[in-house]
């Protein structure tokens, strides 16, 4: 599912417990953009599909909203799986989301705007790599080229897509929180950090030696101030 979905197509919900009841879902917005999968209240309601909770949500306009979610089979391009489904309200838009195509293991054909198989999923990553770090070879199930993120949902598989959407969806301030966390851990600069360090230790010799003298903070940044002045 690396590519960003907007197509329509229709799948096909069913209730976990009664899986030979399906009903199909027309006209569904395929986007990787929005988490979860979106399906109209009484569509829901006729199969008997129960809501479990209430969850907020941001929409694409910025709105922030509540809506009861449940859980469905989910049918589409020959493959099916249980997810969680929104109880779509009118005016929603009915949408096929990122979590549901990642229980599917489904991704997007850009050319023919059509859902097909995302193939061999990884199931154990740190599993592999430490075999292949032993010099034995994997087994074949561990072969693929899913994205694993430890903690995600539907056995820890999160494409880069979807991560980003549901990061996008955090409040202003958490992402600008985020961004800077991110930023500074690029700003690797071990030569430098090691250089201030030596530093820092030369002059807290020099003081216990009783070489050099402390002043004040706002002496030294007077001093600073004058040299630069004059």
């Amino acid at each position: 599912m690396a590519e960003m979905g907007l197509f329509y197509t229709s799948f096909e919900i069913a209730h976990l417990e009664r899986r030979g009841d399906l009903r199909i879902v027309p006209d569904a917005l395929v986007d990787t953009g929005s988490e979860y999968t979106w399906i109209p209240r009484p569509l829901l309601a006729s199969l008997g599909v129960a809501a479990e909770r209430r969850q907020g949500f941001i929409v694409a306009d910025g709105r922030s909203l509540e809506r009861d979610i449940g859980y469905a089979l989910v049918r589409a391009a020959g493959a099916e799986a249980p997810d969680l489904v929104v109880f779509a309200e009118p005016g929603d838009m009915v949408l096929l989301g990122s979590h549901s195509l990642e229980g599917l293991n489904l991704k997007i054909d850009p050319v023919r705007k059509a859902l097909v198989p995302a193939g061999p999923v990884i199931a154990a990553r740190a599993a592999a790599e430490r075999t292949s770090a032993s010099g034995a070879t994997p087994p074949s199930s561990s072969r693929g080229s899913a994205i694993l993120v430890p903690g995600t949902s539907q056995g820890g598989i999160m494409t880069r897509e979807a991560l980003v959407a549901q990061l996008l969806r955090l409040p202003p301030e958490e992402r600008a929180h985020l961004a800077r966390v991110l930023i500074e851990s690029l700003d690797e600069q071990p030569e430098l950090d090691s250089a201030w360090l030596e530093e820092a230790e030369r002059r807290a010799a020099e003081l216990a030696a009783g070489t050099v003298r402390a002043v004040p903070g706002e002496t030294a940044v007077a001093n600073a101030r004058r040299r630069l002045a004059g």
